[in-house]
């Protein structure tokens, strides 16, 4: 069984560059909106880098600093939750596409706070409880964890087709 590092579930965020595919007079509503919160969606990663750099050294078999955690962990479920709130808040188009787009990015934005940070939550649990952690803990974190990055990878995949059909272009 091999263990899954903080670290892999920081490097995936939806979109590294992308540009809005002009037609007619120029961008259509649906495009300008999924641009917006694809731009919001890019603080995802950053709302639990500070989780997995503190909890690094106990991926490692190491111990971690419990008030470090502790605060990471705060901020980690602060973030991610504005962030989600940032989302909710950019005004949706009133044409099918952008409905659409609006579930599955609202619908991702859920999974991140309700199960994502969850999943974080647990595992900063484990490592409160026992510290450092012993092999058998480091696999029960690697098996909350691990499903993870399959399920952003899917949540990925659907928003940048549906963002394709909206007119923005994705490098």
């Amino acid at each position: 069984m091999q263990l899954l590092g903080s670290r892999s579930l920081l490097g995936l965020s939806l979109i590294t560059a992308f540009t809005i595919l002009l037609t007619g007079c120029g961008p259509q509503p649906g495009a300008t909106y999924a641009v917006e919160v694809l731009q919001i969606s890019q603080k995802i990663p950053g709302a639990v880098q500070g989780w997995g750099m503190v909890m690094e050294p106990w991926f490692q078999g190491g111990a971690v600093d419990q008030e470090n955690l502790a605060k990471a962990q705060k901020r980690g479920n602060e973030a991610m939750k504005q962030v989600r709130d940032q989302i909710y808040a950019v005004a949706v188009p009133d044409d099918p596409k952008s409905q659409e787009f609006a579930e599955t990015i609202h619908g991702y934005a859920d999974w991140e706070v309700d199960v994502f940070m969850k999943a974080i939550n647990e595992v900063s649990d484990l490592a409160q409880a026992e510290n450092p952690p012993s092999l058998q803990t480091l696999k029960k974190a690697s098996m909350l964890l691990a499903p993870l990055e399959k399920e952003e990878k899917d949540w990925v995949k659907k928003i940048h087709s549906q963002a394709k059909a909206l007119g923005v272009k994705i490098k």
